[in-house]
């Protein structure tokens, strides 16, 4: 039995192509992959190139790929009009292709703008609206105090007859009867009912 020559393994394997071919776009964005300029740049000859399926499936994705970033993106450096017109000059559908996606980038941007810009005008206006309320609690807050104040007085001045009599008072609020209550529950009502809605 004849011993099985193995062949020698691959000098240029599908990961270091793919990763040669990266950095080559990377560094010509805004052009398309042509075999001659890749063989030229990265010394490896065309045919390893145009051989493999993986790496010509690749170059026909990424020639696909328009070289200007992606919308949602926003930190980036855009092409000058030198550059993608010097890079484009003999491609009118590609440069037209590249011109389309920076006017798309641009609307786009602009209509983020005008959002943001919308966004914080109507912040401002909640804004607005709650230190307004706030406002509003806490004069309502002062005045319940001041009523709870003044009622408290009003119990202790009843028990005295002589400021109960300078109050208008006829009876000592404090003594827990029937008439009390009735009276208390009329004062209480008529409270409420000069300042209606601040109890509910």
């Amino acid at each position: 039995m004849k011993d099985v020559k193995l062949g020698r393994k691959p000098k240029y394997t599908n990961e270091f192509l793919i990763n040669t071919l990266n950095a080559y776009f990377k560094k010509n964005p805004f052009e398309k992959i042509k075999l001659s300029k890749l063989e030229r740049e990265t010394g490896i000859p065309r045919h390893i190139w145009r051989d493999n399926e993986v790496i010509q499936e690749l170059i026909h994705s990424l020639n696909n790929t328009s070289c200007i970033p992606a919308r949602s993106e926003r930190k980036f450096e855009l092409p000058s009009a030198d550059e993608i017109v010097s890079k484009h000059y003999g491609n009118k559908a590609r440069l037209i292709e590249n011109v389309q996606g920076l006017l798309d980038l641009v609307s786009d941007m602009y209509s983020d703008a005008l959002k943001g810009s919308e966004f914080k005008e109507l912040e401002k206006n909640y804004q607005r609206q709650i230190a307004e309320l706030n406002e509003t609690i806490a004069q309502k807050n002062r005045l319940i105090d001041n009523l709870n104040k003044e009622i408290d007085s009003l119990y202790l001045d009843s028990e005295n007859p002589i400021k109960r009599k300078e109050k208008g008072l006829k009876t000592n609020l404090i003594e827990i009867n029937a008439e009390n209550i009735k009276k208390l529950s009329k004062d209480i009502s008529e409270i409420e009912a000069e300042f209606e809605g601040l109890f509910d």
